[in-house]
C-alpha cells in the first residue's frame, strides 16, 4: 500500500542530552504526523501546492474519491474543501494569462481558472486551451515579454514531420487565446521526446530533448526556446548535443533538474539503461550550467524506476 505523508514542524520539544563539557540540555524538535493519505483514491492523480491561496494562506491541491479538493490543512487532520477544480487534475501551474496583475492557474489538462482578487480561489474553468499533442511537458513563463503569462507545451514522444510543442499566448481576454505550433524536423527513422523544460538564472527557457535515431544512436540535445518578434514563430535554437550510446534506446524517462539560485547551478540526473534493460540502470548527473551536458558521475543502481 502506498502512502502519502504531510508533515509539519511543530512547537512540541524533546529534551535530550548532548555531551560535552558544560553538560548543556539542547532542545530538538520533533515532526508531529500532520496528514496521512491511506486510501489510494488520494493523491493518485497528483498533488500541489498552492501559496497564498485562500484568504492569504496556502492551501493543498490534493486528488480524492470525491473530486479534485483543496485543502487548507489548518490543523491535523483538517480536510475541509475550500475549492473543487472541475477540470480533474490536481498538477496545477499558476499565471497572470491575461495580465491583470490576480494569479490565474492551469491544470495538466488545459483547463485555466481565472482569478479574481490575490489570496482568493479563481472562478470555475470556462475556458479549455487545445492541446495538440498527448503526454507533455508544460511550462509557465513571459515568452515575449508583454506582461503576461504564456504557456509552452512539448511533446513527451514525437515522431517527424508531427508537432512538437505550442505556444499559446496570454491575451486580455482567456477565451481568445492563441497558439503557435513547433514542429520536429529530422530523418524518417529519428523520434524525439522532451525530458525537461527550464529556465535559468536570466529567465532564458530551456528544453532537453531526447533524440533516438532506429538501430543506431540515442542522446541528448539542449534547445533554447524564444520567438520570432516579428511574427511570434517559436524558435528552438540547438545549444549542445551529447551522445550517449550507439545502444538502441539507452536513455531512460525518469529524470529530475536540480538548482541551486544562490549558487547559479543546474544540475540535471537522468536514468540510463545498460545494455537495452530496464532493471540494469545507471543513476547519471550533468552539469547544465553553462549550456552543455558536463557528466559529473554515472553509479550504477539496479532495479531503479524513480528519483525522489
Amino acid at each position: 500500500m502506498n502512502y502519502v505523508f504531510v508533515i509539519l514542524l511543530t512547537a512540541s520539544t524533546l529534551l535530550a542530552q548532548i555531551p560535552n563539557p558544560k553538560s548543556e540540555v539542547q532542545s530538538v524538535p520533533v515532526l508531529q504526523e500532520w496528514w496521512r493519505a491511506d486510501n489510494m483514491g488520494y493523491g493518485i492523480n497528483g498533488m500541489t501546492w498552492l501559496d497564498n491561496f485562500y484568504n492569504g494562506k496556502g492551501a493543498l491541491v490534493i486528488s480524492t474519491p470525491n473530486g479534485v479538493q483543496t485543502w487548507q490543512l489548518r490543523y491535523p487532520w483538517d480536510t475541509v474543501n475550500v475549492f473543487t477544480w472541475g477540470g480533474g487534475d490536481a498538477n496545477i501551474k499558476t499565471g497572470d494569462f491575461n495580465g491583470d496583475g490576480v494569479m490565474d492557474y492551469l491544470d495538466d489538462k488545459g483547463n485555466i481558472y481565472v482569478g479574481t482578487e490575490n489570496g482568493k480561489p479563481p472562478l470555475p474553468s470556462d475556458t479549455k486551451i487545445n492541446h495538440q499533442i498527448g503526454q507533455r511537458r508544460v511550462i509557465v513563463t513571459d515568452i515575449n515579454k508583454d506582461g503576461k503569462s504564456d504557456i509552452l507545451s512539448f511533446a513527451s514522444t514525437i515522431y517527424p514531420s508531427k508537432i512538437f510543442g505550442q505556444v499559446f499566448f496570454g491575451t486580455t481576454n482567456i477565451k481568445n487565446i492563441l497558439s503557435k505550433s513547433i514542429y520536429q524536423s529530422g530523418t524518417i527513422d529519428t523520434n524525439s521526446s522532451a525530458y525537461c523544460i527550464y529556465e535559468n538564472s536570466k529567465k532564458e527557457i530551456r528544453l532537453i530533448n531526447r533524440y533516438y535515431q532506429k538501430g543506431s544512436s540515442d542522446g541528448y540535445t539542449l534547445y533554447s526556446v524564444s520567438i520570432n518578434n516579428i511574427d511570434s514563430t517559436p524558435v528552438l535554437n540547438k545549444l549542445h548535443e551529447y551522445f550517449v550510446s550507439d545502444r538502441q534506446e539507452t536513455c531512460g524517462r525518469t529524470n529530475a533538474l536540480i538548482t541551486d539560485d544562490t549558487k547559479h547551478t543546474i544540475h540535471w540526473v537522468a536514468l540510463e539503461m545498460i545494455n537495452e534493460r530496464r532493471e540494469l540502470t545507471n543513476v547519471t548527473a550533468y552539469d547544465l550550467t553553462n549550456d552543455t551536458f558536463n557528466k559529473l558521475y554515472s553509479v550504477r543502481m539496479d532495479s531503479v524506476s524513480t528519483i525522489e
